[in-house]
């Protein structure tokens, strides 16, 4: 039986094209990061990760949330090397949901049919699909998460994935979120997610 996929949280990064470290930004009163833990609870995902920056280390320890916080020392070094911090506390064997903290309106349904996929295609990259386009958060396997952790920061994942010829399957859902990245400042302003308090 496949194992109850691990999450990590990618939050290491400064935001310089938002002004700011999205892992501070706030939707209706809650941070970035605290929205997405609670999504994952919500959908039944346990182990918890989450890589942050040194100088926003305090700060996500602060938010007294349920999950594991463990800095990336050179996050400069690109999300990869995020990646593979993570990575390195998952529980071996089980597959991993990898979430950009700049997805944040993602839905736990959505959540819980990536991890419905991942026991069926526990070889498969799984990846929501919103009206025909790929988005995030998707499960990676364990054999792509060992890869991931071998290869160098210089690499990618997509390029990762690629190589190693897993199977990609996409899992169509009805949430926009999942394709709703937020990277620059006027995608952030005036943004709102509904049923949110």
């Amino acid at each position: 039986m496949t194992p109850a996929p691990a999450a990590v949280i990618l939050a290491a990064g400064d935001g310089r094209r938002m002004g700011m470290p999205k892992i501070r930004l706030e939707i209706a009163g809650r941070p970035f990061l605290a929205r997405i833990a609670a999504t994952l609870a919500a959908a039944g995902i346990g182990d918890t990760i989450c890589v942050v920056r040194p100088a926003d280390e305090a700060f996500a320890g602060g938010l007294g949330l349920a999950l594991r916080i463990t800095v990336n020392g050179r996050p400069e070094a690109g999300m990869l090397s995020s990646l593979r911090r993570g990575l390195a506390l998952a529980p071996p064997g089980s597959p991993v949901l990898v979430w950009p903290v700049d997805h944040p309106l993602v839905q736990p349904q959505t959540i819980a049919a990536l991890a419905a996929a991942a026991r069926r295609w526990p070889a498969a990259v799984i990846k929501p699909r919103f009206a025909g386009a790929g988005g995030h958060p998707l499960i990676i396997p364990w054999s792509l998460a060992e890869r991931t952790m071998a290869a160098g920061d210089e690499a990618r994942l997509d390029e990762l994935i690629r190589a190693g010829g897993e199977m990609q399957q996409a899992v169509d859902v009805a949430d926009e979120g999942v394709v709703r990245n937020i990277n620059r400042r006027i995608e952030f302003e005036g943004m709102s997610a509904p049923g949110l308090t």
